[in-house]
């Protein structure tokens, strides 16, 4: 092999190699790769300015109103 071309592969693997360390405190510090899970969202505006796409939990939901109690009707009918 040749001189040079060793002397670059070391230098090579050494660049790799000193490339994961923190050249201060010689602490190990590559991040693993994390892979993006896929996701069902909903797009739409700035929540701060429109928020109808927002449900609030505070709020009681709309109750069915009746003229008719449902609750009567077996005695009313028979």
């Amino acid at each position: 092999m040749d001189s040079r071309a060793s002397e670059t592969w070391t230098k090579r693997e050494l660049w790799i190699t000193s490339d994961e360390y923190c050249p201060h405190c010689d602490n190990h510090f590559v991040l693993e790769a994390v892979t993006p899970k896929p996701a069902l969202q909903v797009e739409g505006e700035d929540a701060r300015v429109d928020n109808r796409m927002l449900k609030d939990d505070r709020i009681r939901g709309h109750q069915e109103r009746s003229i008719f109690n449902i609750k009567d009707a077996e005695d009313r009918l028979g």
